[in-house]
Order: C-alpha cells, then structure tokens, then sequence
C-alpha cells in the first residue's frame, strides 16, 4: 500500500505564493472583463497587435490561436478552445482546479485539501506548446494546410 507523505514546507510556501498570484490574476480579470462590459468593448479588441512570427515569417507562433481560444472559452465553447489552443483549456482546468481546492482548504481550514503546485504542470504546459507548434508547422510544410486561418 502506497503512503502519502506530508507536504514539505517548500510546497506549501510555493503553493500558497501561487494561490495568492492566482487571486491577483483573478481579480484583474474581473475588472478587466467588467470594464470591457462596461464601455461596450468587444473581446476581439484583446490582441491589436499582429503576430510578428506570422507577419514576417510566415509561420505560426508557439502561441499562436491563444487569444481566439481564450475568447472561444470565455464564450463556452471548450473545443473551439482546444482547436484554436490546447494550452488555453488546460491552464483554465489546472487553474481553476487549483484555485477552488485550495479557497476551500483556506475555507475549511485545512480539512479539505488542496491541490498542491507541481513543476510537472509546467512541464505539461510546455509541451502542449511544443506538440502543438510542431504539429502546425509540419501541416503547413508537408501537407500544405493551415490548421487555425
């Protein structure tokens, strides 16, 4: 039978320094979306700035889609997200996942546990960035196809 250890006091301080980074981000968020309601801002307006990897190389960006997938997720849409960028509903998940355990460890003062930060997340981050960069080019140079327009 496998045993579970304690928490170091490392993953507790790291944890607890990204759960009060996540709540920063959160409330930004929130104010920036209201304010987007507010002034009748489209969502579109999110990414002025043309892609210099598109516009000069002619190729995707490792982030490219990131916005559409953000804009495709805030309006429900998990699988235009995904197509646009897997990153995008993945960070949301983790994310949101982390925030709610861990508001309600906060909540219930420990009795409930929650989700303990891992380098392995960042890892997975990073390649979903890499597969998904490596797959677009491959589709724009072998088989002549643009995944995302």
């Amino acid at each position: 039978m496998k045993t579970v250890s304690a928490p170091s006091r490392e993953d507790i301080a790291l944890t607890k320094g990204c759960y009060i980074a996540g709540l920063a981000i959160c409330a930004f968020a929130v104010l920036l979306l209201g304010a987007f309601k507010l002034f009748h801002i489209p969502l579109s307006a999110l990414s002025p700035v043309p892609c210099a990897f598109r516009t000069y190389l002619g190729i995707y960006c490792p982030g490219c889609g990131g916005t559409r997938a953000v804009i495709s997720l805030l309006h429900g849409r998990i699988l235009e997200s995904l197509k646009y960028h897997p990153l995008v509903p993945y960070t949301a998940f983790c994310g949101g996942w982390f925030m709610i355990s861990n508001t309600l460890s906060y909540a219930t003062k420990g009795r409930i546990r929650g989700m303990l930060f891992r380098p392995v997340y960042l890892y997975i981050a990073a390649a979903l960035i890499f597969v998904t960069w490596v797959i677009r080019l491959i589709a724009i140079f072998v088989f002549g196809v643009r995944l995302i327009g």
